[in-house]
């Protein structure tokens, strides 16, 4: 029974996440880099209105696939956009997501059960998938927001892996609400 209320809470929360765009803000934003290593190529400059404003680097990051993440409670939802021409493998088993906090200590992001995860096995181009995974800071959403530098998601089969790296957008420019 507390499966299945756990089970039901989680859907409701994807459903509601998924249509409560305006009350929502994301917290995090990334792009597609070829690795970790050039993340220092990204830099987030400003949000505004029209959106995210970052440093680009064509040779270190693609654009065409990016990301927002919020944290709901115990949770982080993390969306994914396929914007590129090819699709975007993923694999409950082998998806992986990391956060680093400002100390340089990396916490693993634990998916939940696999009956949550996206029953897709790839992104089409043009369109998102939704990672639901566990807030490594439940205790503390603040915690969160204030002590992450980076949150890295590495989807896709072994020839095909994906890099994202998301940021903290700076709380003084989180002030518009993110459509995505």
């Amino acid at each position: 029974m507390k499966h299945l209320k756990l089970t039901v809470f989680l859907w409701l929360l994807l459903i509601l996440s998924g249509c409560a765009t305006v009350a929502a803000k994301n917290h995090f934003f990334g792009i597609s880099m070829n690795s970790v290593r050039d993340a220092k190529d990204f830099d987030i400059v400003s949000d505004t209105e029209e959106g995210i404003k970052f440093n680009k680097n064509d040779r270190t990051m693609n654009p065409d696939i990016y990301a927002w993440a919020r944290v709901d409670g115990p949770y982080v939802l993390i969306s994914v956009t396929n914007n590129a021409k090819k699709p975007i493998d993923t694999n409950y088993f082998s998806d992986d997501f990391e956060l680093t906090d400002k100390d340089g200590r990396t916490y693993k992001m634990e998916k939940l059960d696999i009956s949550l995860y996206p029953q897709i096995s790839y992104i089409n181009p043009g369109r998102t998938a939704k990672f639901l995974l566990e807030n490594p800071f439940y205790h503390d959403n603040k915690d969160f927001n204030n002590q992450t530098a980076v949150i890295v998601c590495t989807l896709g089969s072994l020839f095909n892996r994906v890099t994202i790296v998301l940021k903290p957008i700076p709380e003084e420019q989180n002030t518009f609400i993110n459509k995505k």
